[in-house]
């Protein structure tokens, strides 16, 4: 298992998908090609590519903020870090591929993290005023954590951030990490893109293999938003919830990230079924939860702690966790894989 697959199994509390191909005697290789090449064409390379131009337009507005520190260019680099977090969760289900090289997923985006291990490596990059001025390599020999956009977001959206468009000391530096981070970050999404333009040696998949690794990295995804990005926002009972459970809540992002999740879902969910039709009537499960996402009347968190609005949130926890049943009873058996679930001891 690979280090970025390995790491969500564990944050699933030691459940793991494993995929298994079934070898009929004889396939519709034709088929399967068509529908990898479109998962790669349609889906994954143009996301990345997407990824890849959002975090260099974001990395290239820090040197500018840095050298002339103002409110509107502290406005501007917010803007420009949520266009980058919107890229980001549109393609954020892959994992196989180049980002699946080097930590690279993980590089991105370390969520979720234990022991605040973000703030950790980003209060190690803030410390020491006397010391040089932060830069990307300061950065790449940072955790993971450090280097990606939970890290931006805390130098971003964190109190002490009012310091850097006033110029003070303390503002200077920690302008000067947000620039290394941001360009980090550009890099690794740069690297990412590149992989696949290249041919990178982790993009040498046959097509029956870019489909079991998409149809794993699908259902993983939609079983991660549900345990582990809505459950624990939703919480047991009105106010039992915990808000800091979900992406991006520092920069106000939370449930627009959800709301792209599922339709970055549902786009490669409906890829992956099309011309099954029993599968391809499973989309509306997909759908559902999409809907249900867009059409939150008030965050997550404030719905789930208000009693009278609560059955919102259950909604959404409930169409998620609905359309992830449904595309793993009907999607397995359309492409011919095999889906289980073992034990794993997360090691």
């Amino acid at each position: 298992m690979n280090t970025s697959r390995a790491v969500l199994v564990r944050l699933l509390g030691g459940v793991g998908l494993m995929v298994a191909l079934a070898l009929p005697a004889a396939t519709a290789a034709a088929g399967e090609a068509e529908t990898a090449e479109e998962v790669l064409q349609y889906f994954v390379v143009p996301r990345t590519e997407a990824l890849a131009r959002a975090a260099a337009l974001q990395a290239e507005a820090w040197p500018a903020f840095c050298a002339a520190p103002s409110q509107a260019w502290a406005a501007e680099v917010r803007r420009r870090f949520a266009e980058v977090v919107e890229a980001w969760a549109a393609v954020e289900v892959v994992r196989f591929g180049p980002v699946a090289e080097a930590s690279r997923h993980e590089r991105l985006n370390f969520h979720p993290e234990r022991r605040n291990a973000t703030g950790r490596a980003v209060a190690g990059l803030l410390a020491g005023a006397e010391r040089a001025m932060p830069d990307r390599g300061t950065v790449a020999q940072a955790s993971v954590a450090g280097q990606g956009l939970g890290a931006l977001e805390r130098i971003l959206h964190d109190p002490e951030a009012a310091g850097m468009a006033e110029g003070t000391p303390a503002g200077r530096r920690r302008c000067a990490v947000g620039a290394a981070i941001a360009a980090a970050v550009a890099a690794t999404a740069r690297e990412t893109a590149e992989g696949w333009g290249h041919g990178d040696p982790s993009t040498r998949l046959g097509p029956r293999e870019v489909l079991v690794r998409s149809l794993t990295d699908l259902v993983t995804f939609y079983r991660g938003l549900v345990e582990v990005r809505i459950k624990p926002v939703v919480g047991d009972a009105p106010g039992a919830g915990d808000h800091r459970a979900a992406a991006f809540w520092r920069a106000g992002l939370a449930d627009r990230t959800t709301a792209v999740n599922l339709a970055a879902g549902e786009a490669l969910a409906s890829i992956l079924a099309s011309g099954h039709l029993e599968a391809e009537a499973a989309l509306r499960h997909a759908a559902a939860a999409r809907e249900v996402a867009d059409g939150l009347e008030a965050p997550l968190a404030e719905l789930a702690a208000d009693p009278a609005r609560r059955h919102r949130a259950l909604m959404l926890f409930a169409a998620v966790r609905d359309a992830h049943n449904r595309l793993l009873e009907v999607l397995p058996e359309a492409l011919g894989v095999t889906v289980g679930f073992n034990s794993l001891d997360g090691d």
